[in-house]
């Protein structure tokens, strides 16, 4: 939904959609790494937190936001860091240990 430098933002409509879309895209790319040189690879650091979202002038913003960014050294690249928040929304929703045992996650 909006690009900032070497960042990317996106807005789900839920918490679960986001982790799963986390892990699908962690999941890919390290699949299509495998068989790169070590300068072709792509690895990403994913955040995930749900908060208040404010799109205005095709840019988002708000509490959940900053949060995402604070956390931001907390990810591995490769990895995925997820709020408590939304780690007890996903407990409730996904099955989590499939989902951190399959995945590098850190649970800020």
């Amino acid at each position: 939904m909006d690009a900032l430098a070497d960042s990317l933002l996106a807005e789900f409509t839920s918490v679960a959609g986001a982790v799963n879309c986390a892990v699908e895209i962690q999941r890919d790319l390290a699949e299509r790494n495998v068989e790169l040189p070590d300068n072709r690879k792509m690895e990403f650091r994913i955040r995930v937190n749900p908060g208040d979202v404010i799109e205005e002038d095709n840019l988002i913003f708000g509490n959940g936001v900053k949060i995402v960014f604070r956390v931001e050294s907390q990810a591995e690249s490769g990895g995925i860091c997820i709020s408590g928040t939304v780690y007890n929304i996903c407990t409730k929703l996904l099955n989590p240990e499939r989902v951190i045992r399959n995945t590098r996650a850190f649970i800020a």
